[in-house]
């Protein structure tokens, strides 16, 4: 059994996240907050200049370790793909492909 709290570490995107605080510090602020990914106005966003989106995987568009997205978010991706095409939506999790995240 695999215990759901523990998570992997990725020195590199550490080290990522460091030098963007230090270089650009306003890519690490929230500049939207929503409940869930379903309230986001994509279109508006893409109006407003942004170019592509990043979401977080684990607790954001899924259950912790789980392969399928909440019903909610499903709906989100779509229209997320729709307003800033397929190739500009990206999904990250950072347990992907750690032993942690390997099925059991």
């Amino acid at each position: 059994m695999r215990l759901l709290s523990r998570q992997s570490w990725n020195p590199l995107a550490l080290i990522a996240t460091a030098r963007t605080l230090i270089r650009r510090p306003g890519l690490l602020v929230p500049h939207v907050a929503v409940r869930n990914v379903d309230e986001i106005n994509y279109d508006a966003l893409r109006a407003a200049g942004v170019a592509s989106i990043v979401f977080d995987k684990d607790n954001t568009l899924t259950a912790p370790y789980v392969d399928t997205a909440h019903i909610d978010a499903s709906d989100a991706i779509t229209r997320a793909k729709d307003a800033f095409g397929e190739d500009n939506c990206i999904v990250l999790s950072n347990s992907a492909g750690s032993g942690d995240d390997a099925p059991e």
